[in-house]
């Protein structure tokens, strides 16, 4: 399994052992007779896979997000760091969190729906409202 783990480090390694060993447990039951073992190591595969996908996602993300402050001196990172940190802490949390699934995490829309219960439509109103209320409030942050 190590040789499958770039990009990611080693810890990634444990978080992939852990969920095969929670996703073995949870489904016991359905672990075909005399092929544990393959049954084990596609389990392992499809978790390694969704791992790698996350973590590429989350890079994109980054390098979409930080690419602007590369040309910015380091103070001005971290005051643009700290501004949206303050911005980010002044939204409510159902708004805080319907953003960073969708840009921190990477989830659509329809992901985002699922995961909070609500119809597409409503999230993308939600993302919509979220984002204009962040844009106002890093204004008031810069304007301090």
């Amino acid at each position: 399994m190590r040789r499958r783990l770039a990009p990611l480090d080693s810890a990634a390694l444990d978080d992939v052992i852990e969920e095969t060993l929670l996703v073995v447990w949870r489904r016991l039951d359905e672990v075909p007779v005399g092929s544990e073992r393959a049954w084990i190591i596609g389990v392992a595969r499809h978790i390694l896979q969704n791992t790698k996908r996350s973590w590429f996602r989350r890079h994109a993300a980054e390098s979409r997000v930080q690419a602007p402050l590369l040309l910015a001196s380091a103070e001005d990172q971290m005051v643009a760091t700290l501004s949206l940190r303050e911005a980010l802490a002044q939204l409510t949390d159902e708004d805080r969190d319907v953003l960073l699934m969708k840009v921190w995490d990477g989830l659509s829309n329809e992901e985002i729906a699922v995961t909070i219960s609500l119809s597409v439509g409503a999230v993308a109103v939600k993302l919509s409202r979220a984002q204009a209320k962040l844009r106002e409030l890093l204004a008031e942050v810069e304007v301090r």
